[in-house]
């Protein structure tokens, strides 16, 4: 048994040593592939030859190229149709005489009035809070009433209330209305004025003579008003105050002293 083992050893020996001998010998495919890689040009191998190839191609110059720098070194022919004379040719001559009659610029034209188609008959300022100022209009078939200001009045805005007049606003075109003068309160004011003033004189006539040693009393009786001027306006303005309304009847009163004071001066 041993000396099969020894047999078996010794064959298996040269068998391995024919396979080396083999082997060297001849080589195996797969080693040639991997001879045939190697010998190919490596990654940066390849960019190096299209950079290369790129710096050529642009030094080189195209044909077009070419074509265009031969043109522009050429001397341009001359054109027989330009080089004729110009000797016949005379230079303009610069007209510096005045226009005989020079043209009349166009004077803006004025804005157009606008229409206004109700009165104003009082208005009523709020200093503090001047969106709630109200002007106080006789519209035609629809009365007296108050408007705030920036509300409109038919086609018109009420851009702004002042103590006597008001601005109106028709698309951009401002217009200014006054206050309308009150022929009525006049009228009661000239009445009550006159007998005042009868009884003023006929209570001086009828004076004794030992009232004159007295004091000189001043005759002059105060002028009766209306208890409340804002009455004859038909109604308050809505949402003002007592001092809104109080400022109100003061200007009523003045308005209507000064207008009485012109008619008993025209009169």
């Amino acid at each position: 048994m041993l000396r099969l083992f020894q047999i078996f050893s010794f064959l298996v020996l040269i068998g391995s040593a024919v396979m080396a001998v083999m082997l060297i010998k001849k080589p195996a495919p797969e080693s040639e592939k991997v001879q045939e890689f190697l010998a190919n040009a490596s990654v940066a191998e390849d960019f190096k030859a299209k950079a290369d190839s790129s710096n050529s191609d642009q030094n080189s110059e195209s044909a077009l190229v070419k074509a265009a720098r031969q043109y522009t070194k050429e001397p341009e022919k001359p054109d027989p149709k330009r080089t004729a004379s110009r000797s016949n040719i005379q230079p303009r001559t610069k007209n510096t005489s005045p226009d005989p009659q020079p043209k009349k610029q166009q004077e803006p034209k004025p804005p157009s009035p606008i229409k206004v188609r109700f009165t104003l008959e009082g208005t009523c300022v709020n200093q503090d809070r001047p969106e709630l100022s109200m002007a106080f209009v006789d519209l035609p078939g629809e009365g007296k009433k108050w408007v705030y200001q920036g509300q409109k009045v038919g086609h018109l805005r009420i851009r702004k209330i002042n103590d006597d007049s008001i601005y109106l606003d028709n698309n951009g075109s401002v217009s200014e209305l006054e206050i309308k003068e009150h022929k009525s309160s006049i009228k009661n004011i000239l009445k009550s004025e006159i007998p005042a003033e009868k009884q003023a004189s006929s209570s001086s006539k009828a004076l004794p003579e030992t009232s004159q040693t007295k004091p000189q009393q001043n005759t002059q009786q105060f002028v009766p008003e209306a208890e409340d001027p804002l009455t004859e306006m038909g109604s308050l303005p809505p949402g003002a105050s007592d001092k809104q309304l109080e400022d109100l009847r003061e200007k009523i009163r003045k308005m209507n002293q000064d207008a009485a004071e012109k008619g008993i001066r025209g009169k």
